[in-house]
This record gives structure tokens, C-alpha cells and sequence, in this order.
């Protein structure tokens, strides 16, 4: 029994092992490595995914500071405001489907979880790099080496997507597969659009 006045414990979604044996960083690590547990390490609270957003803004901070220094002011504050509009576009259009799919009560760990995992491809590309220096100590183009690490961690970052859905939705195959095209979708338009038509 919870003591009087204080609110229930939200049950530990199956397949999840409880929060306190791992933070945020376990959680990050479980699911990179695809994961289900790696759901319980995020918390399911306003602030919580609030907080989640602080480490990509002030990446975009300081590339947009970079940018700014090297000459490029206006091509900084494209940057920065392309990231921000990136980072609020993906939590509106999956918290839209996830309401209209009945799935509105795990949503906020599962953005949560979507914001804090945006470092995943990240570490992606770190693990990758003796593979890289491989490839080109034995004659490989630098170019089509840097397309094929684009073209591995892109993948890598879709199926990660897919499966966070997934798993922290609690959706079907079919409907994760929904939602990533719909957010990809809508980030091409909103970020890809205004700078095409600025002439970029």
C-alpha cells in the first residue's frame, strides 16, 4: 500500500528492468545496442523530458557560435533555428500519433527517450571509424568511404527510430514504420524546406 496522500507507483512497463538499477546513460546504452530495458533508465515526467532537450540545444549552441566566429553569422543563426524547429517537430508529430493511436500514457518516456538517444548515431560513427581507417589504408576513394559510413549510420538511425517506436509505444511493427516516415517526412519539409528556398 502507498502511504495516504501520495500518488501511486506507476507499474515497470514489461520487459523493463526498474529505473533505479540504471540512469539515463544505461538507458541510452541499452537501447543503441537494441535493447528493450533500456526504456525503464528514462523518467515519465514533464521536467524529464524537458530536461532531454538541453544537451542537443547546446550542441547547436556552440556549432552555431563555431559558425559564427568563422565569418558566417547568418548561416549560424540558420543552423541553430533549423535544429530547434528539428527537435520540437519530431515530439509534436509523434505525440499526434500516438494520441490518436491510444497511446498517449507511455509517450513521454518514449520522447524522452527519442531525445536523449539522438547520440546514438554519434557513437555510431566513433565505433566505426577503425572499419573507416581500414577501408582507406587499403585504397578505398575518401568519398566513397564517407558515403558508405552516411549510408551505414542512416540506416543504423532509421532502424533505431523504428524500434523505439516500437517498444516505447507499445505499436505494431507497421504503425513504428508509420511514424518514422511521417517524422522524416515532415523534417524534410520543415528544415529542407526554408532552406531550399532561401537558395541554400
Amino acid at each position: 500500500m502507498t502511504p495516504q496522500g501520495s500518488p501511486p507507483r506507476r507499474p515497470t512497463p514489461p520487459g523493463m528492468a526498474p529505473r533505479r538499477r540504471f540512469g539515463v546513460g544505461g538507458g541510452m546504452l541499452r537501447l543503441a545496442l537494441f535493447r528493450a530495458e533500456g526504456m525503464a533508465g528514462f523518467p515519465d515526467s514533464k521536467q524529464g523530458f524537458i530536461n532531454s532537450f538541453a544537451p542537443l540545444l547546446a550542441m547547436a549552441l556552440v556549432g552555431g557560435f563555431l559558425v559564427a566566429t568563422g565569418g558566417e553569422p547568418r548561416l549560424a543563426l540558420e543552423s541553430v533555428g533549423s535544429t530547434v524547429v528539428a527537435m520540437l517537430a519530431q515530439p509534436v508529430v509523434s505525440h499526434w500519433f500516438a494520441t490518436r493511436w491510444g497511446r498517449e500514457g507511455p509517450w513521454l518516456r518514449y520522447a524522452t527517450a527519442v531525445n536523449w538517444s539522438q547520440w546514438a548515431p554519434m557513437l555510431a560513427i566513433f565505433m566505426l571509424m577503425p572499419l573507416v581507417q581500414l577501408a582507406l589504408g587499403i585504397g578505398l576513394a575518401p568519398k566513397l568511404v564517407a558515403l558508405g559510413l552516411l549510408a551505414v549510420v542512416f540506416a543504423y538511425a532509421l532502424a533505431l527510430s523504428w524500434f523505439l517506436a516500437r517498444i516505447g509505444l507499445g505499436i505494431s511493427r507497421t504503425r513504428a514504420l508509420v511514424l518514422v516516415i511521417a517524422v522524416h517526412l515532415v523534417l524534410v519539409v520543415v528544415v529542407e524546406g526554408p532552406l531550399l528556398l532561401n537558395g541554400h
